[in-house]
């Protein structure tokens, strides 16, 4: 699906990633280095399949915190809710992996409003 540009249906197979690469499992160490692409590609799918111009977030050098700021905090409508739900998705199936994320994006956001706000959106996203 994602050699195609059939990103919507690609989305299932990213999930199932996420949903199995847990910190602690031994799946975890075999996996580490395709996480941060796969959650940089993941967020940054969203836009693709809009149609919008992904080469500003710098896709292949980017971190998945810095993706997924470029992401949530892009003035699309369409592409926020796409974001809204589709990060929902992942804190559902890899709460902690999406807690990571927001770790880092507080830890290098403290001076940027709208890397907070994205941190802020997704925290409430995670199951309580």
């Amino acid at each position: 699906s994602q050699v195609d540009r059939d990103y919507a249906a690609a989305r299932p197979y990213y999930l199932s990633f996420f949903a199995l690469v847990n910190e602690g499992d031994p799946l975890w160490s075999k996996m580490r280095g395709l996480i941060n692409p796969m959650l940089s590609y993941y967020w940054a799918n969203m836009g693709r399949e809009l149609e919008i111009n992904t080469n500003p977030w710098n896709i292949g050098v980017a971190t998945p915190a810095q993706i997924a700021v470029s992401v949530g905090a892009f003035p699309n409508e369409k592409l926020h809710k796409q974001w809204m739900v589709q990060t929902k998705s992942l804190a559902l199936v890899n709460p902690g992996l999406l807690q990571r994320i927001i770790d880092q994006i507080m830890l290098n956001s403290s001076d940027s409003p709208e890397g907070i706000k994205v941190a802020e959106e997704m925290q409430a996203m995670l199951p309580k």
